[in-house]
């Protein structure tokens, strides 16, 4: 018999509780996102929904404690994020975009950084074959006889 998963399918509930919170860290050089585990309660049902830390920074979640709250069900449950909440006036809606424009910003600097990295080891590659070129030019019986 083979056993199945089922995962809530709703896109609206009451978020009542966040069960767990975990900072932001840096572990082995490389830094960690952090996230909030909320409670979602719907026809009477509670069910987890995951709130990642830098879709939704931790002080913007206390706004929508007793309140009903926008999720978004995947394959690994329930998600949700700041950017699918609805916006209840122009000051909120001020603080989203600024939200979503850091989020872009720091995704673009991440890239830019790897993208850094790897011009650099680009760079050290063609100097090794710049050696290599030169070495075995240097050589004279390597080179055409001028008869």
């Amino acid at each position: 018999m083979r056993k199945s998963t089922s995962f809530p399918l709703f896109t609206r509930g009451k978020l009542v509780d966040v069960a767990k919170y975990v900072e932001p860290t840096v572990r082995h050089n490389r830094p960690t996102h952090g996230y909030a585990v909320g409670i979602v309660e719907r026809n009477s049902e509670r069910h987890t929904v995951l709130i990642p830390y830098e879709e939704f920074p931790k002080d913007k979640i206390p706004k929508f404690l007793n309140k009903e709250f926008n999720v978004k069900p995947t394959n690994y449950g329930l998600r949700t994020s700041l950017s699918i909440q609805d916006v209840e006036d122009l000051k909120e809606a001020d603080e989203l975009i600024a939200v979503n424009l850091q989020n872009f910003e720091n995704r673009v600097n991440e890239k830019f950084e790897e993208l850094k990295e790897w011009l650099i080891r680009v760079d050290l590659d063609l100097n090794k074959f710049r050696e290599v070129f030169k070495i075995w030019n240097g050589y004279d019986n390597h080179s055409i006889p001028k008869d």
